[in-house]
């Protein structure tokens, strides 16, 4: 844990470094989304992905260069029921990802167009839990959990639109590559939300 740690504040240092030169239009934005994140892999469906929420925080070294720090967390619940023999069992699972990334971003045009696209990439955390609750009829039952954390990367793409000088829409896309022991597994992340400039007028 301590190890993606190191990782992802070496890569906002290494960014933050590359774009000082940008500094004297330095600007705060922060971001708050709701997201579905759906896996892409062979044999699973679109329809079998989680939703959640999250933050994210800009930090604009100029106009279009920024650096930030993402914090999602995404949930999906599920339950089944089966009888037979006069038992009946339900089992329910509740799947869960937490995510804090470290990105860095390029916005085209000019600041004071409405309408910035943008793209970007993203390097962090990933941490992925599970816990399933059997219970039955007959007093019997118990519950299995686990998790794990690893590291995972995501090109990026997004636009936005502002709405006054100070506050706006998000709209964004990006390929969550998480790397585990078992290989590499695949996500798609949509995100939608608002955004707000901190000290804009």
């Amino acid at each position: 844990m301590k190890k993606y740690v190191r990782i992802v504040a070496a890569l906002v240092l290494l960014v933050g470094c590359w774009l000082v030169p940008g500094r004297a239009q330095a600007q705060i934005q922060l971001n708050l989304t709701g997201n579905y994140l759906a896996p892409v892999e062979s044999g699973s469906s679109f329809s079998d992905g989680l939703w959640g929420g999250g933050a994210t925080g800009r930090y604009f070294l100029n106009q279009n260069l920024a650096v930030g720090l993402n914090a999602r967390y995404s949930t999906r619940r599920e339950s089944a029921s089966a009888s037979g023999g006069g038992v009946t069992a339900t089992a329910t699972a509740n799947f869960n990802i937490l995510q804090v990334t470290a990105q860095g971003e390029y916005f085209f045009g000019e600041a004071a167009y409405p309408l910035r696209p943008y793209a970007g990439l993203e390097a962090g955390i990933y941490r992925s839990a599970y816990k399933i609750d059997l219970t039955t009829n007959a007093g019997v039952g118990g519950t299995d959990s686990d998790n794990v954390t690893n590291f995972g990367v995501a090109p990026k793409a997004g636009v936005q639109y502002a709405l006054t000088p100070a506050l706006g829409v998000n709209f964004d896309a990006g390929l969550h590559l998480v790397f585990g022991e078992g290989g590499t597994s695949k996500f798609l992340l949509l995100g939608l939300g608002v955004y707000y400039n901190l000290g804009s007028n």
